[in-house]
């Protein structure tokens, strides 16, 4: 739980049970080898709140930015693509900001 440098690592060795390779041994090794030199670091969290001015950020509307119509051109070694068009968006609520 405390060893959040390992976090992703760790969390990315399953993914490889079922073909395993032998750099994800060597890999897994590493991991190892970590754990037990570093088998009494502590981490320290300040538990003051921070002091930020939300005032000196830019309040930005997406919408009407030149970027709203940019189209991302596909590589051009990639299969044409099937099925309905989508389009992804984000909602923000401005009373949690």
């Amino acid at each position: 739980m405390g060893r959040v440098g390992m976090t992703c690592e760790v969390s990315m060795m399953p993914s490889h049970m079922m073909l395993p390779r032998v750099g994800h041994l060597s890999d897994m090794f590493h991991i190892f080898v970590d754990l037990k030199i570093l088998h009494n670091k502590e981490i320290g969290f300040d538990p003051s709140i921070p002091d930020e001015n939300v005032n000196i950020f830019r309040s930005q509307d997406w919408e009407v930015t030149d970027y709203f119509d940019v189209n991302e051109e596909p590589p051009l070694n990639t299969l044409h693509p099937i099925g309905m068009v989508y389009l992804m968006t984000a909602y923000v609520d401005s009373d949690h900001i």
